[in-house]
């Protein structure tokens, strides 16, 4: 479960690494990043409440969205 946040967090680090020039490749990259982070949050919401405790889904949230902070401008 965890290696879908750090998936979302490598491609969003992943938008440092385009030049700032090249503006349909960053946006690209910006938005998949995006939709791994909401699809992480869909992961922890719908399936973690049937396997894990509320302690542990409340700090995947606060995970998925630290991670999904990182590589933002």
């Amino acid at each position: 479960m965890f290696s879908v946040y750090f998936v979302g967090g490598a491609v969003g680090l992943a938008i440092l690494a385009i030049p700032a020039d090249a503006v349909s490749a960053r946006v690209t990259i910006y938005v998949l990043a995006q939709a791994v982070i909401t699809g992480s949050f869909v992961l922890a919401d719908e399936i973690a409440a049937e396997v894990v405790s509320t302690d542990v889904r409340s700090m995947s949230f606060v995970i998925v969205d630290g991670v999904s902070k990182v590589g933002g401008e």
